[in-house]
Parts: structure tokens; sequence; C-alpha cells
């Protein structure tokens, strides 16, 4: 349940006379002692600071600066305070010095070797080839491993270590101990009524994929349930389940759009805008430092592609479902300001009809008075004449 990197390191240099009994080795093997450090040409890579980068599988990253003036046991202690305070794994276990260490010879694991093998002076002779001075401990060839541990379980947790080609290979990580996810038995409920929404599951990893709906994945912390304890027989951190359950509440917010379409109820259009952030796509803690990573990385890169098309094919369902809503609303509109138009507005042709008859009858009758008042005119005429 852990990720354990390490690296067989030889001190093949001896700076120094150490005392015979010293264990561990002295801090006073510098890493300009260790021939892993120099490179074909002899030139220590140390020589000005190089910084490496340590990723966790849940996306966080930091950095560490190593100088040539170092020992292996500072180098430790740097990357072992880079996990425990960096990238915040102390915060699962009450002993934060044993995230990096350089092994003692008890480790659980095959790859963990720590001897050390005396080296002798050579003795000195005289002329007629008896020993002048006999050979004495001078110090020792050094073997050991640095071990590499995380706190956290499965994927999330993994560490991987970037930086310049030649350091890396001085260092020599390796993958001793895959990790693994948990396996989770999740029961979800409804927080208000109490009701059972999904059936105990079991699950692998903090991820619950589909217990709601489809469309919702719960993402909870993976040391749910779980406690961490360094374990000093074994070297290594045990974990172990808590006995009262882990819970966590979700509150799930409706940001469905519901769109009125038509004149009566129930003509509407429900629309649907799914999250397409890094993180709800999966991809905010994505990382390609290795082979691995990056063959896991395309795996779910085509997850977030599809899941990004689909939701581009519905919204063009959607806006093919608009225009055509907004074309037959504007044919319904046309036809129905055409009708109002013939309702209220005017036949000018039958209006200028009856205007012109209108018209005649009433020049008509202007006529027929005007004549009807000559008529006495003239019979006063006559009388007169």
């Amino acid at each position: 349940m852990i990720t354990a990197a390490g690296r067989l390191v030889h001190i093949d240099k001896i700076p120094k006379v150490f005392i015979a009994d010293t264990n561990p080795p002295s801090k006073i093997d510098e890493i300009n002692s260790i021939v892993q450090f120099y490179n074909a040409n002899g030139l220590f890579i140390l020589s000005s600071p190089q910084t490496l980068t340590i990723y966790q599988g849940d996306g966080k990253n930091t950095h560490v600066t190593l100088h040539g003036s170092e020992t292996i046991y500072d180098i430790a202690k740097k990357i072992n305070d880079a996990i425990a305070f960096s990238l915040g794994q102390s915060v699962y276990t009450d002993n934060a010095a044993n995230f990096c260490t350089i092994s003692d010879g008890t480790e659980n694991t095959s790859e963990s070797v720590y001897k050390k093998v005396p080296v002798y002076s050579e003795p000195t002779y005289n002329a007629d080839g008896t020993v002048k001075e006999s050979s004495v401990l001078i110090g020792y060839k050094t073997y050991a491993t640095m071990l590499v541990r995380s706190a956290i379980p499965g994927a999330g947790g993994e560490l991987h270590f970037s930086g310049d080609e030649e350091l890396l290979q001085a260092l020599g990580l390796n993958t001793i101990q895959q990790s693994s996810e948990s396996e989770f038995t999740v029961t979800v409920y409804d927080a208000h009524t109490g009701n059972m929404v999904a059936s105990p599951q079991q699950v692998s990893g903090n991820v619950i994929q589909g217990a709601i709906t489809d469309n919702i994945d719960v993402k909870f912390n993976p040391l749910a349930n779980i406690s961490v304890s360094w374990n000093e027989n074994t070297k290594s951190y045990n974990f172990s389940q808590i006995s009262e359950p882990y819970t966590t509440i979700v509150h799930i917010a409706n940001n469905e759009t519901v769109l009125q379409v038509g004149a009566n109820e129930q003509e509407d259009l429900t629309i649907r805008l799914g999250n397409m952030s890094a993180s709800a796509l999966g991809l905010d803690g994505i990382l390609v430092v290795s082979r691995e990573l990056a063959s896991r990385a395309i795996t779910r890169l085509d997850a977030a592609i599809t899941k990004v098309s689909k939701q581009r094919a519905m919204l063009g369902a959607y806006q093919n479902r608009l225009e055509h809503t907004v074309t037959n609303l504007t044919t319904a509109s046309t036809n129905t300001t055409a009708a109002e138009s013939r309702i209220r507005d005017a036949d000018m042709s039958k209006e200028m009809l009856n205007f012109t008859r209108l018209q005649i009858l009433m020049q008509s009758g202007t006529s027929m008075l005007a004549q009807a008042n000559q008529l006495p005119q003239t019979v006063i005429g006559l009388i007169r004449g």
C-alpha cells in the first residue's frame, strides 16, 4: 500500500577515518565521496547546485535543491521534509521523520542493503622483507539504500522524481514496492430523509462513479477511515482501518436551465451543461514525468476528450432545437401579425370605392340642390317680367 523508491549507494571513496563501531556511518559521508555522483568524465555533477522536483500522484509537486557540500544524510532529510511538509503528508501520521531514510539493514524489504566493509592500510616492509608497519583499519566502504516512502495509499500517493538526467542516474531511484488502491465499502444516503440512495458497493480508490447519478462522481479523502502509523520493526508505515465509519456530506445543486419554447404548459427545453474543468475531467493531477505515467495519461486524456465531445454534441443538439423553435415561432408570429393586420387595418381599395361613391353622391346632391334653388328664382323673374 506504499510506494517506496530507493537506490544502492556505494560510498567507495573514504575522505576521513571512521570509528570502527559507528552504525549508521558518520555524517561526514559527503556526496563528493560517492562515486555515483561523478560522471563518465570524472566531473562532479553537483559542482553547482541542482534542483530535484518531486511530484505526487495527486498533482502536487515540490522542489529540492542539492549542493555538493552536503552529505547523503542531508539529502535524505531534504527529501523527507519536502514530502512531509511541502507535499503535506505529515498530517496523516505522527511520525514525519521517516519519509526518506538511509537503510540500517533492518527494513523489511529485500532491496534494503546496509553493510560496512572494513578498509585497511597497506603494510610497509623493511629492506629485509620484514613487516615495518602492519595493516591498520582506516575506514569502511559503506553500502546503503536510500528509502523513500509515501503515507498516502494508491496512485494519489505515488512519488515521482524529475531533474537533471545525470543527477537522477546518480540517485538511481527505483520502485521497490508498487502502490495499490484501497478498497472501500460505500453506502449513499439522502442527508435530509436518511433513505438509502445507493446500496453498499465496493469501490477501489477514492472516487465513487455513478452512485448518485450517471453525471456525478464523488471524490473523497484517500485516507478515509484509515489511520497511518510508523512500525519501527518493519521500518514502514502501516495502514489500519478505523472502527468508526467515515462520513462526508455532498451538497448537490441542480444547474439545469429550463427554457419555455412554446405557448402551452410543458412546451419547454431543458439544457444541462456539464462541468468541463480540468479537475472534473480528471486532468488536474495528470503527470507525464515517466513512460508509465505518460501512458496512463493518454487513457485519461482519451476519456476527457470523449466527455468533452459528448458535451459538444449535446450543445449542438440544443442549438439545433432552439433554431428550429425560433424558426417556428417566427413563422407563427408572422402569421399572427398578418391576421391581426387583416382584422385591424383598412381595405384601401374598398375604402376608396366607398369614398368615391360618397363623393359622387355628395356632388350629385349639391348639384340637385343648386338646381332646386334656381327654379323659384326663374319663376319670380317671369312674374316680374
